[in-house]
């Protein structure tokens, strides 16, 4: 018997149907009331329909993921002709807030507003396609969405969600395949030859990025000739500033293997474009869409794809197999990390040296002196002795912070990505003190009166307790930590700078981590991806708990990411000063060092950068203090 499906109507026992949302290729939606009062969204997909597999395959394959930025799903059932998926409520997709851009005359949504949610996104498409999700026992894979588009990343209170995993597809190492039916405007190139790659996703964010920006789409014509553009021609990117057209042009490669490493690496790449862009007075000037292009595509012409036959649009014609694709193996894909923009559609304030932002910065080391810095090797082969001074001090709200002498290090990486180059020699010309540990929910708590982390929409990975980390802390909460920290103890306290920071970790050694090059130690030492995720701990740990480095600091690899006091600047390196660097005079991002218990080993070395704006708070975000080392 066909199931009614309407409004009032309970197609599952204490499922109420409120309200029609919409019909796509793979169903319609319903938002309906559950049991409690609490409201879900309900697709219903007919069972008669071979969309039903293909949906139920994709179910099979992500039904026990979980990430912050992936829709959850809550379950799916049978009832009599209907598949019916209940997943959580949203407030609107990506191309509702685009709708409300160009209604209010703008030609897309505001840059920095848009790079918070491709940020997210590309989170959420790496995490899916890390060889990391179990199928069986002893057998993990890769997932590609593969229907990325404007329709499918919804927003909830502000953060994304990417949903509708219809057409999710399996990776693993071997021969790719393609099937099924994609949405042709953001399909990428090689579909057409039946494969998939790791870097699929990437192309259909690539075009959603340019589309949600400029309102016009990479390639010109009807579906017919749009296609075939994308197959032979480059896309045609005027209406963005140039730094930002090569960042996408990659993206859009018709190779797979010439795109970025990651989506996150894309995202990354594109933010420091547009940070290049302002620090040169390049402001962009974002076109109107061209005439004879509209950014989203009437019916009659998606219809079309139907008509144009096997041999022409193979990738849009229902393909009855939900194959296994290719996962590209080799070298462990090493991300290129720089900046994340956050919750803002307002561009973050450049703040020049000797402007009013001179206030967050109370105490640069060595600022005053010219005399060339002491060579000193922390490692005790020579260097002043510093008898006058504690090694470790206890201020007022029992924080412990260990003596770091002056001296001299090769900061960066030749293995790491270019932010990390080149290799240079720094020099710290005083000594200093730094936190042993992250700044505790207890300390936070003591000198704020606040509980940031709490009431949180990611509570689930946030853990309470005096001694774990503070974390939703943003650079300007942090700063604010340091100055009244500084008026109770009557000292002063700031952010480490980029290269104090990385001096403190390395402890005294040239290697990838304070202990060697291997990760194969990295547990003994830190919190990350293995030992949290991996046995379903996925969430910032007690502080202190791991062993120290040479320095006695606890944790500066994993557990949370820590905030510096520098702008993030990708080039600085090449043209960092010798003694004591503080950053550019300017910019969009902080710093970030250290990594967190949601990343992998390679992201927690000793060189490796990250950077988030100074407003944006998250869970994997903390900071440790620095004070200067006086006669104590």
């Amino acid at each position: 018997m066909p199931l009614r499906v309407d409004v009032g109507t309970e197609p599952i026992p204490g499922y109420r149907l409120l309200t029609f949302l919409g019909e796509g290729g793979f169903g319609q939606i319903w938002k309906a009331e559950a049991p409690g009062g609490v409201e879900v969204a309900l697709k219903f997909i007919r069972t008669t329909d071979k969309k039903a597999e293909t949906e139920l395959r994709a179910l099979n394959v992500i039904r026990n993921i979980r990430h912050p930025h992936l829709l959850e799903m809550h379950f799916a059932v049978h009832v009599e002709d209907r598949l019916i998926i209940a997943t959580s409520l949203c407030d609107r997709s990506l191309s509702d807030r685009f709708e409300e851009c160009l209604a209010a005359e703008m030609p897309g949504i505001p840059r920095e507003e848009l790079l918070r949610y491709m940020r997210e996104s590309a989170i959420a498409l790496d995490f899916l396609n890390e060889s990391r999700h179990e199928v069986e026992p002893g057998r993990t894979i890769g997932i590609q969405h593969r229907d990325i588009k404007p329709q499918n990343i919804f927003l909830v209170g502000g953060s994304v969600k990417v949903a509708d995993f219809g057409l999710a597809k399996a990776l693993h190492s071997g021969a790719g395949s393609h099937s099924g039916a994609m949405t042709p405007w953001y399909t990428p190139p090689e579909t057409f030859h039946y494969s998939i790659a790791s870097t699929s996703d990437q192309y259909s964010l690539a075009v959603m990025h340019y589309q949600l920006r400029c309102g016009e789409l990479p390639f010109r014509g009807n579906v017919q000739q749009y296609v075939m553009a994308s197959l032979t021609e480059d896309p045609v990117l005027t209406a963005l500033p140039e730094k930002e057209r090569d960042v996408i042009a990659r993206a859009l490669s018709k190779e797979p293997a010439d795109r970025w490493p990651s989506c996150e690496s894309f995202v990354e790449a594109l933010t420091r474009a547009i940070a290049i862009d302002d620090e040169s007075g390049l402001m962009p000037h974002l076109a109107q869409p061209a005439s004879n292009q509209r950014a989203e595509p009437p019916d009659e012409e998606v219809n079309s794809v139907r008509t144009l036959g096997r041999d022409a649009l193979h990738p849009y014609i229902d393909i009855e197999s939900f194959l296994l694709a290719s996962k590209e193996t080799g070298e462990e894909r090493r991300r290129v990390r720089a900046s994340r923009l956050a919750s803002t559609s307002q561009p973050v304030p450049l703040f020049e040296h000797g402007s009013d932002s001179s206030r967050d910065c109370p105490w640069n080391p060595g600022a005053d002196s010219d005399r060339e810095p002491p060579l000193f090797n922390p490692l005790g082969v020579s260097g002043p002795v510093m008898k006058v001074r504690r090694e470790v001090i206890t201020n007022t709200v029992g924080m412990k912070l260990a003596l770091i002498p002056a001296g001299s290090f090769s900061m960066g990486s030749n293995s790491g990505p270019d932010g990390e180059k080149p290799v240079h020699q720094v020099h710290i010309s005083q000594p200093f003190y730094l936190g042993k540990t992250a700044v505790t929910q207890g300390q936070w708590t003591a000198v704020m009166g606040t509980e940031p982390w709490k009431g949180e929409k990611y509570g689930e990975y946030v853990r309470e307790g005096a001694d774990y980390p503070a974390t939703y802390v943003s650079w300007e909460d942090a700063m604010e930590f340091c100055r009244r920290l500084s008026a109770r103890d009557a000292r002063v306290y700031r952010l480490p700078t980029e290269a104090q920071w990385e001096y403190a970790c390395r402890g005294g050694t040239t290697t990838e981590y304070a202990f060697g090059d291997s990760a194969s130690d990295l547990s003994a030492y830190a919190w990350f991806r293995d030992n949290t995720w991996g046995i379903g701990e996925g969430y910032a740990h007690p502080v202190g708990q791991k062993k120290a480095n040479g320095f006695g600091l606890y944790d500066m690899h994993g557990n949370v990411w820590e905030w510096c006091a520098d702008w993030y600047g990708e080039s600085f390196y090449t043209a960092s000063p010798t003694s004591d660097p503080s950053g550019p005079p300017k910019g969009l991002i902080r710093v970030n060092r250290g990594g967190s218990w949601s990343n992998s080993a390679w992201d927690c070395r000793c060189a490796d950068r990250y950077g988030n704006s100074p407003g944006y708070r998250l869970f994997y975000l903390g900071f440790r203090v620095a004070s200067p080392a006086g006669t104590e």
